[in-house]
Formats: C-alpha cells, sequence, structure tokens
C-alpha cells in the first residue's frame, strides 16, 4: 500500500493505493472522519477506536480529512 497527503490553499487530500492482492487498512490518526472523493463515501471513527479506511485489492482512494484531534 502506498499513501501520501498534499495541502493545498487550506485543504489536505490524502491519496492511497493497493496494488496487491488483498484487502490493506489505512490508519488515519487524528482524523475524526474523512470522505471518499471518488465515491462520496464517508468514513467515521467508531466510538473509542482510530479511523480505519478499507482498500480493497487493486484499488484506490482519494480522501478529504474531516476534524481532528
Amino acid at each position: 500500500m502506498l499513501a501520501f497527503a498534499r495541502d493545498w490553499n487550506g485543504e489536505t487530500v490524502i491519496a492511497a493505493a493497493n496494488a496487491g492482492e488483498k484487502t490493506q487498512t489505512l490508519f488515519l490518526d487524528g482524523v475524526l472522519a474523512a470522505e471518499d472523493l471518488m465515491t462520496g463515501g464517508v468514513f467515521s471513527v467508531p466510538e473509542g477506536g482510530a479511523l480505519r479506511v478499507p482498500l480493497p485489492p487493486v484499488s484506490g482512494r482519494l480522501l478529504r480529512p474531516r476534524g481532528g484531534a
């Protein structure tokens, strides 16, 4: 899995890619939620947990973090 963030004009976008054959999980510390810019879906932190974003095999996501700790 490869992931990186870019900041521009006060906004952050995270790009993540999984070139493998198994689902991987991206953990984002200090982020309360993230919007998937490709699907419009939102990933949220479960109570008492950390933000986890699944990446299916041979896929990618563009995420916009929402809120922080």
